[in-house]
């Protein structure tokens, strides 16, 4: 006796899947629901041209580092580990925070003054963006 499994809409399945890693980056960290969606939000409404060219990258492929503008160069370097989590870029599971939202970022993972090891710990839990390292020490 077969068991029919039913139609699954796999979209959906992965819609899913995605949302489930954008809330455990949210509870893993760090970032507040209101820091997720301003970056959801920078994103989706192409505010930030970075970030918007680096998710159309994303998708239709990346070109040779030369016909780059400027500022998504740095990105290039790890083009085969950036995608997509529910329509934010991220980087392997940790979501690229739009140049706007860092300000924020730096601001809420200093906030315990827990040395500078900790907060770069802290911060690739569930953020990243390619000078992240740097910023962090020099905030």
């Amino acid at each position: 006796m077969s068991t029919a499994q039913p139609d699954m809409d796999i979209g959906l399945l992965d819609k899913d899947v995605d949302d489930v890693s954008v809330q455990e980056i949210v509870r893993s960290l760090l970032v507040s629901d209101r820091c997720v969606e301003e970056i959801r939000t920078t994103t989706a409404q192409d505010e930030d041209p970075t970030t918007s060219r680096v998710r159309h990258h994303i998708i239709d492929g990346w070109p040779h580092i030369t016909d780059l503008d400027e500022d998504v160069r740095p990105f290039h370097e790890y083009r085969s580990q950036l995608n997509l989590l529910n329509g934010l870029v991220a980087f392997k599971e940790r979501l690229v925070v739009p140049a706007a939202c860092r300000p924020k970022i730096l601001e809420h993972l200093h906030a315990g003054h827990l040395g500078i090891d900790k907060v770069l710990r802290r911060a690739k839990q569930a953020v990243w963006w390619p000078s992240i390292s740097r910023d962090v020490d020099e905030y």
